[in-house]
């Protein structure tokens, strides 16, 4: 199985174009088989359609996606590996305001157990989703946001810390 951030030569080269400084910056860890890198591609191309800018640099990213396989045993336990490493690493002050989206093979055929189980991501996509990645990152970016400018900061961690986006 292979561990990659994703990008083409064609995303990096679109990666390099001047954006606003406010657009969300979207990391990918991408894992698992060919079929992956093509979703992650697709993926990718939402993002940049949606005027954002790829990272592959995963401390950079807004929001980080971690594109899961559930292929074999060893692939899901590298996915939710990967998961919780994403996890740890903003909360270790790396990217603390970073949101944490999962795609993939696995979020599409576990998401009830991964959602019960992994309450620390959030938003879990399905794979009949892959195309409208821009448009979710938009809705957990704008709606962060929101919460920022317009909730007590009190308010706003009790929020936080009991909602999460799922998107299928």
């Amino acid at each position: 199985m292979s561990r990659s951030i994703s990008a083409s030569p064609d995303t990096d080269a679109a990666a390099r174009r001047p954006y606003h400084k406010s657009a969300a910056k979207v990391g990918m860890i991408s894992l698992g088989c060919a079929k992956n890198l093509v979703d992650a591609e697709i993926m990718l191309g939402s993002v940049l359609q949606h005027g954002m800018e790829i990272t592959s640099v995963a401390e950079e990213a807004d929001v980080l996606v971690v594109n899961t396989c559930a292929f074999i045993d060893s692939a899901k336990e590298e996915s939710i590996d990967a998961i919780l490493e994403a996890h740890q690493q903003r909360g270790l002050g790396k990217k603390p305001g970073q949101k944490l989206i999962v795609s993939g093979c696995m979020s599409q055929r576990f998401s009830r157990e991964l959602r019960e189980a992994l309450p620390e991501v959030d938003a879990f996509i399905g794979l009949d989703q892959v195309a409208e990645l821009g448009a979710i990152v938009q809705r957990i970016v704008a709606q962060d946001s929101i919460l920022r400018h317009s909730l007590s900061p009190s308010v706003r961690l009790i929020f936080q810390t009991t909602t999460r986006h799922d998107f299928d």
